[in-house]
């Protein structure tokens, strides 16, 4: 208001008056209503974020499991290669003492032992067979 009132006001002044008070108001209204859309934003944003946290908690969870599975699966396959190193250890030892056996009986032969000795029941070769491998 331009004037107190006492009296002295006119009415263009009351008008006046009036219609900066009502575009005041209409002003702070419509403040309000954008500050209204702003707020309904934020909480459509909120609860966006609030749904993809929960599917990215539900992923994270997932992956987990599953990383928990795939340890579990390298684990047991790490086991099978250790039990497959052995036997191919096993079996490498096999095929060198064949091997040599072979070598004995073929050296054997040619220094006119018997062909082919049974080396296996033979004391004595076998305990030269022994030595060799040792």
């Amino acid at each position: 208001m331009t004037a107190p009132m006492d009296g002295t006001h006119t009415l263009t002044q009351l008008q006046e008056d009036n219609a900066s008070l009502i575009a005041a108001v209409e002003a702070l209204e419509a403040e309000i209503v954008e500050e209204r859309r702003k707020a309904m934003e934020a909480e459509r944003t909120a609860a966006k974020l609030e749904r993809d946290f929960a599917t990215a908690q539900a992923e994270l969870e997932k992956a987990s499991r599953e990383i928990e599975s795939k340890e579990g699966r390298i684990g047991e396959l790490e086991d099978e290669a250790n039990e497959l190193r052995g036997q191919v250890e096993r079996l490498e030892e096999e095929l060198n003492t064949g091997a040599v056996i072979d070598c004995l009986t073929d050296y054997l032969v040619s220094l006119g032992y018997p062909s082919r000795p049974n080396l296996v029941n033979d004391y004595n070769l076998q305990k030269l067979i022994d030595t060799v491998l040792t």
